[in-house]
């Protein structure tokens, strides 16, 4: 009889440690998480500060405010604030979609231009075609979802990005390809969970590693899909909503 509730209790101490080395594990993974969401934030506020940096000396050198970098500073600061506001409505469902027409073009090459002006990349590194057509969206979100997937390929390649948008079958939908070294088959699936990079802690890229993560949740709500295909020498994202969902608040 003793033997036997001796073997129980070992038995007994043994799931213990067990659970108790799974909860160590998880809470070590939790606070590496923790501190790599802390990297890429400073990372973040780190390029930022850079550029006012920058654009104080071109000022100071006598170049024209509107052409400094300045204002892609102080566009990247607000896109990073509109970024994190963004995020949490998101993953708290407090985002209320709007519906509002607008030119799917204008919009655009709007988005275009915030993301070479926030990257201070050349227009020539850009090749693009969107559709002409006035459509029924939200603009906030489509815009958002787009910067952040053209910003990718603008900052993480040094070759040609093409974004291609088009409307077939009540779809609309954004492809933008890279000529990058594209990514192994989990980092494409790891690449749109919150705070997750494909570069590694040295990197001198800049990113919060929330950009794409908001394009998913935005997939997501909308009733569409993002997804990635990536190859030797190349990345293509895709983004697609249906013009014909009726979700709500």
């Amino acid at each position: 009889f003793l033997g036997f509730i001796s073997l129980q209790l070992s038995d007994s101490i043994l799931d213990l440690y067990r659970n108790m080395k799974h909860q160590e594990n998880d809470l070590k993974l939790l606070e590496k998480k923790k501190t790599t969401s802390i990297l890429n934030v400073s990372s973040e506020f780190k390029a930022i500060s850079e550029q006012f940096e920058a654009g104080v000396k071109e000022l100071r050198a006598g170049k024209d405010p509107e052409s400094s970098q300045l204002t892609g500073a102080s566009l990247h600061l607000e896109k990073f604030v509109h970024d994190s506001r963004l995020l949490h409505m998101l993953e708290e469902g407090e985002y209320s979609i709007r519906r509002i027409r607008f030119n799917l073009r204008k919009l655009c090459e709007d988005t275009v231009q915030e993301a070479l002006s926030v990257t201070g990349q050349s227009k020539k590194r850009l090749q693009m075609e969107f559709p002409d057509a006035e459509i029924l969206a939200d603009p906030d979100l489509l815009s958002t979802a787009l910067y952040h997937l053209i910003e990718n390929g603008l900052l993480y390649t040094k070759g040609r990005v093409e974004a291609v948008g088009e409307m077939q079958g009540g779809m609309v939908q954004f492809a933008v390809r890279d000529e990058g070294p594209g990514l192994n088959p989990e980092m494409q699936k790891q690449v749109f969970l919150k705070f997750e990079r494909a570069v590694d802690e040295n990197s001198d890229i800049p990113g919060s590693g929330i950009g794409l993560a908001i394009v998913s949740l935005i997939a997501e709500r909308l009733g569409g899909k993002v997804s990635l295909e990536g190859g030797g020498f190349f990345s293509t994202y895709r983004f697609q909503f249906p013009l014909s969902w009726e979700g709500g608040a």
